[in-house]
């Protein structure tokens, strides 16, 4: 989803650049939170204990990630809101019937955009866990 909000805003470069810097948090979450979980999942039975995992886990690393991620798509939808604003504001002084259908278009573009960055903040999968679901989204 990350990849389509990519293209639905290039003509926009530093909205692209902050979904660029969003899929990288992702990808920094997956591996430096997500793969030692789940490698030390794997090797519970061998040298390390359930208090490894709970150490681990206690650490909240991946929170540190979600709240990156998660503040990142409010500035993304915050400036996606300015968009609109302005389009609308525009619109309500325009005479020009060819400017308002532009300005009418842009406005309904940038609200699919606001809702589909909503929808991937909302991300619901079809996994039981949430990393699973998260990871669904991109």
């Amino acid at each position: 989803m990350i990849h389509y909000l990519s293209q639905t805003v290039s003509d926009n470069p530093a909205q692209v650049k902050l979904l660029k810097e969003v899929s990288e948090t992702i990808e920094q979450w997956h591996v430096k939170v997500t793969e030692p979980v789940i490698q030390l999942r794997t090797e519970i039975g061998d040298a390390h204990t359930m208090n490894d995992m709970a150490q681990l886990i206690g650490e909240a690393r991946g929170k540190a990630y979600f709240d990156k991620f998660r503040g990142q798509l409010a500035l993304f939808i915050e400036r996606e809101n300015t968009l609109m604003t302005t389009r609308q504001a525009q619109a309500k002084t325009s005479s020009d019937i060819e400017e308002l259908r532009q300005l009418t278009q842009w406005v309904e573009h940038t609200y699919n955009v606001i809702a589909k960055a909503q929808a991937i903040l909302r991300c619901r999968g079809r996994y039981g866990n949430r990393h699973e679901r998260l990871l669904t989204c991109w």
